[in-house]
């Protein structure tokens, strides 16, 4: 009878490590090195030394494998690398430079609060490099209150020139941070509307669906974040997905999550 496999990838920077489980409880170990250009051959080369400890070929792995398991720190060496898209940003009105200011919680001050809110205002610091510049900030006229009603109407003239503009500058992402989206997503919702009628090659991360919470400054940032690394990790995900199955994998694909659970693509 043969075997099943589960089979565990990490990709990291430098390294690619394997753990190929039998269904005896029998492990294999294989290592190789990641190929930052393009990850997916790092993966497949540690698979296939995996595969060559049960003799077996990369396709008959996969084809006897129920899951595979990816680990990746893609997203962290892109914003380490500064290799992410070329992000833009729609904002409130009067709100473009909200990311820019220096912020700490309280709650992570800690320690000598007065000597870390000192370096807060140290010239001599390395300020650090917005993922998006101001020039590809773009605001719209729009505004909600504290509980999410309605102050000002969003103009859909606005938004659309936001767009245009930031398909001028050829960017590749577009960040949408509005004020109280989490509270009312629906302004947000339309500037997604009116950028898939302008720029539907633009990949689009809304503010009030990667973080629905409360603080516009933690949100904002982590929308940001999303739409800076999303197109090259994206680009992974489909890219090894095609690679496996081309190779006769059925099996179950899930990828490794920060908060340690995992994402099925």
């Amino acid at each position: 009878m043969n075997s099943a496999y589960r089979i565990a990838v990490d990709c990291g920077g430098t390294f690619t490590d394997g753990i190929l489980l039998s269904d005896t409880h029998e492990v294999w170990v294989a290592k190789a090195d990641s190929t930052p250009d393009d990850p997916t051959i790092g993966v497949v080369d540690c698979i296939s030394r995996l595969a060559s400890q049960v003799d077996l070929s990369l396709s008959g792995l996969l084809a006897a494998a129920k899951t595979i398991v990816l680990g990746t720190t893609l997203a962290t060496n892109i914003v380490a690398t500064r290799t992410g898209a070329r992000t833009g940003a729609i904002t409130t009105r009067g709100y473009r430079d909200r990311l820019s200011f220096l912020h700490v919680a309280k709650s992570d001050l800690g320690g000598d609060r007065k000597a870390t809110a000192a370096e807060l205002f140290s010239f001599r610091s390395d300020y650090p490099r917005p993922l998006a510049p101001r020039h590809l900030v773009a605001e719209v006229e729009e505004r909600l209150d504290f509980r999410g009603h309605v102050l000002t109407p969003l103009r859909d003239e606005d938004a659309r020139q936001a767009v245009l503009y930031l398909k001028r500058k050829e960017v590749e992402a577009i960040a949408v941070n509005l004020l109280f989206s989490h509270l009312n997503p629906d302004h947000e919702l339309r500037v997604e509307q009116i950028i898939r009628e302008e720029y539907p090659e633009a990949y689009v991360a809304l503010s009030s669906r990667v973080l629905p919470t409360i603080g516009e400054v933690g949100r904002w940032s982590t929308t940001m974040f999303s739409a800076y690394v999303a197109p090259r990790t994206t680009e992974f995900v489909k890219g090894i997905s095609a690679h496996l199955e081309q190779n006769g994998f059925t099996g179950a694909l899930a990828f490794m999550q920060g908060n340690g659970g995992v994402a099925h693509r």
